[in-house]
């Protein structure tokens, strides 16, 4: 599995994307608290491996193995992750807001690819609120996945700019 914060692209695509207007805002007037091109040789010390390898080739990180890769500070709610994702062999491309301590069962997973490609899916504090069969990952195509909890407190998965589960 791969991510990448756009920097597959050229550096002047990848500033166009940055001041480009946000998709799904929900409304919010988001600000932007971490982005990270994935350019150096090892991962930032903004980073926490939580769980497997990470690998750092050519601006996109990758993982060969079931990995969780967790910022390295706290973030409160309202909260948007905005991603670039990939698999060869497409498996779970999905985002979490929580904390380390116990893993999907303090906070949100927002799962895209899930459960072998055949669902997406919102676990809050580890039990299923939302299920849908589609959208499912392309092997070897970049999806747009966005993840956001809103002030109001709606829940959002949203893939290749639309809303897949609220």
């Amino acid at each position: 599995d791969q991510l990448s914060t756009r920097s597959w692209m050229g550096e002047a695509q990848l500033a166009a994307a940055r001041s480009s207007k946000l998709v799904g805002t929900g409304g919010v007037p988001w600000q932007l608290v971490h982005a990270d091109d994935f350019g150096g040789p090892k991962l930032s010390a903004d980073w926490q491996s939580l769980r497997g390898k990470w690998a750092m080739r050519n601006g996109v990180l990758s993982c060969s193995e079931i990995s969780f890769l967790g910022l390295a500070k706290a973030v409160g709610p309202p909260v948007r992750i905005e991603y670039m994702a990939r698999s060869e062999v497409p498996s779970d491309l999905s985002a979490f807001v929580g904390s380390k301590a116990e893993t999907f069962r303090d906070g949100y997973f927002l799962g895209f690819a899930s459960n072998g490609n055949s669902t997406c899916k919102i676990l809050r504090l580890g039990e299923e609120v939302a299920e849908v069969a589609d959208p499912k990952a392309v092997p070897g195509r970049w999806h747009h996945v966005i993840a956001q909890i809103l002030p109001d407190g709606r829940v959002q998965l949203l893939v290749d700019g639309k809303l897949v589960l609220e």
